[in-house]
């Protein structure tokens, strides 16, 4: 398939295909927000993190909920076996042989991946959400009004829910799904969501809605279902447009400066002073 370069609603892309397109994307601008000066962000750029255990399992997990047919294909549990053995050795060497292009997950990890899957589908909302006639992995990009980039995002889902349009993120919390607002502010998925929501207003305006689909990383792997509140939302933007106009300012004059470069004054925060008399 081509580059894509013009703005759509692109169904049924492999990640490959998607990454190719020459547009920023939330990770990228998120960066701005949680990074302490344009030097930070310029090298996150240019040295993106390799994939680890968390992403790995993350991704499973979207396969297993959004392609449960594929799941199998893609992913294998590693047998439990000693590879510095000659028996675990062999027992290592027949399982590459029968699953010679899956992608290893640990008993452990397999175990958790099924667990959320399960417990994520029988939860009412989300069941609906993710039975009903829908798209999932669909790519989206198209150009900012203000100022004229190219954006794109990936949604894990477009879909309805009881007649409404809704946008689907399916998140894993390692802590109790009750604590997810901390998740948000922490990783920024208010500006992901205020992205994807704008971009798909502008190829298709219609009353969206964020549901985020959250499940626990531990047994019994209980499920959430939340919506972002205006408020979320619009700080997101506010987010996510200063990323872009800051971006450009430093594309356009090849400049990502770090730190002031004068001396700056420091002292300690209030709460580490000791005796309140000196704090004025």
């Amino acid at each position: 398939m081509a580059t894509i370069e013009e703005p759509g609603i692109y169904h049924g892309l492999t990640y490959a295909e998607y990454e190719a397109i020459p547009a920023l994307r939330p990770s990228e601008l998120k960066h701005w927000a949680l990074l302490p000066t344009a030097a930070h962000v310029r090298y996150a750029l240019d040295h993106p993190q390799g994939e680890s255990n968390a992403l790995l399992v993350g991704n499973a997990f979207h396969a297993a909920v959004l392609e449960p047919s594929a799941f199998s294909d893609r992913y294998a549990a590693a047998p439990q076996c000693d590879k510095r053995t000659k028996e675990g050795k062999a027992t290592w060497a027949a399982f590459c042989i029968e699953h010679p292009k899956s992608e290893i997950l640990s008993s452990p990890d397999m175990e958790m991946v099924t667990g959320m899957q399960e417990s994520v589908w029988r939860h009412p909302a989300a069941k609906e959400i993710l039975s009903g006639t829908g798209y999932n992995e669909s790519a989206i990009v198209w150009e900012h009004p203000e100022t004229a980039q190219l954006c794109k995002t990936r949604l894990d889902r477009i879909s309805t829910y009881r007649n409404h349009p809704v946008i689907v993120n399916l998140k894993t919390t390692g802590q109790d799904a009750k604590s997810f607002a901390k998740a948000i502010a922490n990783y920024g998925y208010h500006i992901s969501e205020a992205m994807g929501l704008d971009g798909i207003n502008e190829l298709m305006p219609r009353e969206w809605r964020i549901v985020y689909i959250v499940v626990e990383k531990s047994p019994p792997y209980a499920t959430a279902c939340f919506g972002p509140n205006p408020a979320t939302i619009e700080e997101g933007r506010r987010a996510y447009e200063d990323a872009l106009r800051r971006y450009q300012q430093c594309e356009e004059n090849q400049n990502w400066p770090g730190y002031p470069e004068t001396i700056q004054e420091v002292g300690l925060e209030k709460w580490a002073f000791k005796y309140k008399e000196a704090v004025t």
